[in-house]
């Protein structure tokens, strides 16, 4: 019986727990809660800042196809409230016969104001120009700060994102180009 005990002595015996055991059994529980509670208060700040890149990138998107891209079909402002306005793939603003970066059509201007003024023309843009988000879009000539283009959602939002980027135009058609501020918002 001796050897038998001396034999076990080393050894744990079935159904037996130690301190040691719940020690770290307590240890592990209150980690993993600590950890728990640390991401529950991190995920919505995360969660905020993740959409404000998204929309942040989307801003810059719609920016960068208005000021840097003629639409589809290129001649789309002349499709503009004629029944040929549903062949209208993509809008932009670059001037396609010059085709020279941020100069900007005063046709397509006036194309985009047409069409964001009619019966449902925010949508038609919205849906043109790819956005998932409501925004607005400003174009103002520089520096008598008239307003040439105003279109935007008449819905109200916290502004996340805003861009403002520079392009020329031909305003009065003698040739002399002047410059204006996009400023395009989403939220």
């Amino acid at each position: 019986m001796k050897k038998k005990l001396e034999r076990n002595s080393g050894r744990r015996l079935k159904g037996q727990f130690n301190i040691e055991f719940f020690t770290v059994l307590i240890l592990f529980v209150g980690f993993a809660a600590y950890f728990s509670m640390r991401l529950a208060e991190v995920r919505p700040i995360y969660i905020k800042a993740v959409r404000q890149a998204i929309i942040r990138s989307e801003v810059y998107r719609i920016s960068e196809v208005l000021i840097n891209n003629p639409g589809h079909p290129t001649d789309w402002d002349t499709l503009v409230g004629t029944p040929g306005e549903s062949e209208i793939k993509r809008i932009g603003l670059l001037d396609h016969s010059q085709n020279k970066t941020n100069l900007l059509s005063e046709q397509k201007i006036i194309g985009l104001n047409t069409l964001c003024s009619s019966e449902d023309g925010y949508d038609k843009i919205k849906d043109l120009i790819g956005a998932e988000h409501d925004f607005s879009i400003i174009l103002i000539e520089k520096p008598s700060e008239l307003v040439k283009i105003d279109c935007g959602s008449t819905q109200s939002g916290e502004n996340v994102a805003s861009i403002r980027r520079l392009g020329v135009f031909d305003s009065d058609g003698d040739g002399e180009l002047e410059y204006g501020e996009l400023i395009v918002q989403a939220w």
